[in-house]
């Protein structure tokens, strides 16, 4: 493929995913051309249908969060790293969702076309589970299994709370990451408001 080529990929992915995120998955592809600069033969040139496009603007976007779990995990402190990722993927999980929805119903194999893509963010995420996990920084009790249902589960919400809750949600998501106060007196833990009943 010609370097201009190549240049003309890449651009028309970063634009569709600004348009795709703007006006939904049903952004027409003769906008999404004007927005790169190009011609629509262009763009049917590098992705024969839209589905094609989404397919590849959501790769691009599983790449980019691999490469943030792998940047987080070696520039950041263990829990500072694995809170920041969650972070940053519940910034983008309502589009993506949407995305993942729309190349289901048309048909397309996520689990083929993005596999090594995907093995490798499920790599970098377990490694910042794990060293989360080593200095207790987050629950031993939190597998893989559960903190994907919990991501998948932070889109989901954040999708339905306004922008004055956006904050308040997600801390409840990240705070029942974290370990749980130690015990109080007679096993009641120290945030059960139960504790904070006068004696008699």
């Amino acid at each position: 493929m010609r370097i201009d080529a190549v240049r003309n990929r890449a651009k028309l992915v970063a634009v569709a995913d600004i348009c795709f995120a703007r006006h939904g998955v049903t952004v027409s592809t003769d906008l999404i051309a004007k927005e790169a600069g190009v011609g629509i033969g262009t763009v049917f040139r590098h992705f024969p249908t839209k589905d094609d496009l989404l397919a590849e603007v959501n790769a691009a976007r599983l790449r980019r969060l691999a490469e943030q779990a792998g940047t987080f995990s070696t520039e950041r402190s263990p829990g500072e790293a694995f809170f920041a990722f969650v972070r940053a993927v519940a910034g983008q999980d309502d589009f993506k969702n949407t995305t993942v929805e729309a190349l289901i119903a048309a048909g397309v194999d996520l689990a083929d076309a993005e596999e090594e893509i995907a093995g490798q963010l499920r790599t970098n995420l377990t490694r910042l589970l794990d060293d989360a996990q080593h200095v207790d920084a987050v629950r031993d009790d939190l597998g893989f299994a559960e903190l994907r249902a919990l991501l998948v589960g932070i889109g989901n919400a954040l999708g339905h709370a306004g922008p004055d809750a956006h904050e308040r949600v997600l801390s409840v998501f990240l705070d029942g990451m974290r370990p749980q106060r130690q015990s109080g007196r007679n096993g009641i833990r120290d945030d059960d408001p139960s504790s904070l009943t006068p004696s008699t």
